[in-house]
């Protein structure tokens, strides 16, 4: 392999790895720990591991639950705030009951229900 070669080689590592680093930054919170690579450098907990330590989901700020504009605007176009999961709820309560992380269970079963 000529200097010219490994000079382009690690190039392409360092932008590969600024790629994975600006896609992490700029994605949505809940993919920050699920970003997949085959040859990852170092190890990113699974969002089952990462469960074990995390957080309960936090309620929203009760300024913007009680803001008028909101409660004006969810009032006057309710049918543009429909919210639809295909989760089951009591089913995934079911297979979390030995979950170690019971703050975080609750915290996410209320979000889902409210």
């Amino acid at each position: 392999m000529s200097v010219t070669d490994a000079e382009a080689l690690i190039a392409k590592q360092i932008a590969r790895r600024s790629t994975i680093e600006a896609h992490k930054e700029a994605g949505p919170k809940y993919l920050r720990y699920n970003y997949y690579s085959p040859k990852r450098d170092r190890h990113t907990p699974s969002m089952a591991e990462w469960s074990e330590t995390a957080p309960p989901l936090p309620y929203p700020p009760v300024s913007a639950i009680n803001d008028a504009a909101t409660q004006k605007t969810i009032r006057d176009y309710s049918h543009l705030f429909r919210i639809v999961t295909p989760i089951n709820v009591p089913y995934l309560e079911s297979i979390s009951t030995t979950h170690p992380n019971q703050p975080w269970v609750r915290s996410l079963k209320r979000c889902l229900e409210e």
